[in-house]
């Protein structure tokens, strides 16, 4: 949901419902507690990127964006990135619109790269996923 919000927007996140982590039978707390310092610091991780003001080429889904799909883009050190969050009321494949040919395409946090396929940017998005692409574009 951080991530939901940051797509949508949000210029600052608090997280609270501390009570609820604690009494949660489902869910050990320490497991709770890791999973929200994990979201945390990978958000903070993101920071240079989610707070570059930088201008942002165009960038667009192609065709009808899902309801399920929340996203920005971002430019921060001469990089592109699309951040891209399921909120998993659904999922799939995702092209977005890049404003030039990629030379390389990589997904941060699994250092896995994407072959570009023209000016596009061709995911999977699966139920709640949270997807961060770093984007090298070619020069103009």
């Amino acid at each position: 949901m951080a991530w939901q919000c940051i797509c949508e927007g949000a210029t600052g996140l608090v997280f609270y419902s501390w009570f609820d982590v604690r009494r949660n039978p489902d869910v050990p707390f320490d497991v709770q507690w890791d999973g929200l310092k994990g979201v945390a610091a990978e958000i903070d991780q993101r920071s240079p990127i989610l707070l570059s003001v930088e201008p942002v080429p165009v960038v667009t889904v192609a065709g009808a964006s899902p309801g399920w799909l929340h996203w920005l883009a971002r430019v921060h050190r001469d990089r592109l990135y699309v951040i891209a969050v399921n909120d998993g009321d659904g999922e799939g494949h995702v092209i977005f619109q890049l404003p030039t040919t990629p030379k390389a395409i990589r997904v941060l946090g699994e250092d896995r790269a994407i072959e570009p396929m023209g000016a596009t940017l061709q995911v999977l998005v699966p139920r709640l996923a949270v997807q961060c692409y770093e984007i090298e574009l070619a020069a103009r």
